[in-house]
């Protein structure tokens, strides 16, 4: 009593989603979680480094930025399935370069800050990032976020 409690979850490497099949009822689909390319824009260094191992060791081809103009070079050069992007960046904001990529086509973006109130969250929205994660990031909270991102429709 009094003393909080700890809880451990292992997602899937894969995310699986029930679908209506109308001949023969309810299906599974799989997606597939190994192999995506991720692109993380972060930068502070160590933070973006950690950030990638982890995500390298869940089995995603990592990609790193440092600035938004590292993280145009980098999407210009490989097209991520996802991005996973703070947003007090070096020579702008991740809303920022949300904007700029969005001109280009529909992206799936996970914002990063240590900003968290109402606003911020709002903010995110309205420059159509996915989701919102607020620092220090809990990993557990991440790989839930990365599943759901990945399985929806780019903005």
């Amino acid at each position: 009593k009094d003393r909080g409690a700890l809880f451990r979850i292992r997602l899937p490497s894969a995310v699986v989603k029930r679908v209506e099949n109308e001949s023969r009822g309810p299906a599974t689909v799989t997606t597939p979680m190994h192999g995506k390319t991720i692109l993380v824009v972060e930068d502070h260094e160590d933070t973006r480094r950690a950030l990638s191992r982890v995500l390298q060791r869940k089995g995603f081809d990592v990609r790193a930025a440092g600035s938004v103009a590292a993280a145009m070079e980098q999407f210009s050069i490989n097209c991520p399935d996802l991005m996973i992007c703070d947003i007090g960046l070096s020579d702008g904001t991740g809303w920022e370069l949300m904007d700029k990529l969005h001109k280009q086509g529909p992206v799936r973006a996970i914002a990063v800050s240590g900003y968290g109130m109402d606003h911020d969250l709002r903010r995110s929205r309205d420059a159509v990032f996915i989701e919102h994660l607020t620092k220090p990031i809990n990993s557990s909270n991440l790989e839930h976020m990365i599943a759901t991102t990945l399985t929806s429709a780019p903005r």
